[in-house]
């Protein structure tokens, strides 16, 4: 009962700005779970990725070659104005994104095992 209750607090505060004393609760929070939230992240970083993320990671991958050969350069050199036609284009493009993020797939899976491989093994002296 008192979970639904914070969850509800938590997403009424999501859709409105923060007082100034909800921001301090916030920080004093966040102080409080950062080394939790730290330590979580170091132990994700030496496991290999799920399904999924390497799936989002894939299908990334595959809009930056389209965006790179749509647009002759890369996202970060674009005007917002120019990425949002990008991306209107994109939309309409998802079943080619999708196909490319399919073949990509195995790529980005050897990617991160080789990651992981390399993070797990001893540095050369």
């Amino acid at each position: 009962m008192e979970i639904e209750k914070t969850k509800e607090l938590d997403d009424n505060e999501l859709s409105e700005a923060l007082t100034l004393q909800q921001r301090l609760k916030k920080r004093m929070q966040m102080k409080i779970l950062a080394p939790r939230l730290a330590a979580a992240r170091k132990r994700s970083a030496k496991r290999i990725a799920g399904k999924e993320k390497l799936e989002a990671r894939a299908t990334r991958k595959a809009k930056n070659i389209l965006i790179q050969k749509i647009a002759k350069k890369g996202k970060g050199e674009m005007s917002f104005a120019e990425r949002q036609r990008i991306e209107a284009k994109l939309e309409k493009m998802k079943p080619q994104v999708n196909t490319m993020a399919k073949k990509l797939f195995k790529d980005v899976k050897a990617q991160e095992i080789d990651r992981v491989r390399n993070l797990n093994s001893p540095a050369p002296k």
